[in-house]
């Protein structure tokens, strides 16, 4: 796959117009890449599905590496929504730890899996932003977590970012793999929550 500029760029559009329009290759971007990998996706494609010409494809992103860019930061706004969602509902507080966390494991492992293509992409971009954002990510889940539990001695807090850290490294383990097994045996998203959700219960103390 060919990599994207190192320096991607996204033009801020400044009219209701053109703020539309972007949100049109944007929207069809994220369609596309609903059915296949990002690379196989073309301008062609994206002009087509979007109704916009690929000038004005062209126009607000100075490449392919910069819709990428640009569709990764949508992601991240969702999964930090989902993580508000998760960890800050009130309904939720009152909840068993291991229900907790198992419902959070799940949501975030569809999620993940829901958008294998963009973050298998994002992982083979090799650019620096989008890893910031990824370890923004994986910052937040660790500390929604560590609040979850409060209070917990510093240790337990460090085995709970570890336990976080392995735990979607697995997901990102089949996002690298792509259709390939990335072991011996195939792992189904209900098998890979129950797994990953005791390995968070695992560094949890008296629950």
């Amino acid at each position: 796959m060919a990599r994207p500029s190192p320096d991607p760029q996204v033009v801020a559009p400044r009219q209701a117009r053109s703020r539309a329009t972007m949100e049109r290759i944007v929207a069809a971007t994220e369609e596309l890449l609903a059915g296949k990998p990002f690379e196989q996706i073309t301008i062609a494609e994206i002009s087509a599905r979007s109704g916009s010409a690929p000038t004005a494809i062209y126009a607000r992103f100075s490449d392919k590496g910069a819709l990428l860019l640009e569709v990764h930061d949508r992601f991240k706004q969702r999964v930090t929504g989902t993580i508000d969602t998760t960890f800050g509902s009130a309904e939720r507080r009152d909840w068993p730890i291991d229900r907790f966390v198992a419902t959070a494991v799940g949501e975030l492992v569809d999620l993940y899996r829901a958008n294998r293509h963009l973050l298998r992409s994002v992982l083979l971009a090799d650019n620096p932003v989008m890893y910031s954002r990824a370890a923004d990510l994986t910052r937040a889940v660790s500390e929604a977590l560590a609040r979850r539990v409060h209070p917990v001695p510093d240790a337990v807090e460090r085995d709970l970012d570890f336990a976080v850290r392995a735990a979607l490294a697995l997901v990102q383990q089949e996002l690298l793999f792509g259709d390939q097994p990335p072991a011996r045996f195939p792992v189904g998203a209900g098998e890979l929550t129950t797994r990953v959700t005791a390995l968070i219960l695992a560094a949890v103390p008296d629950r």
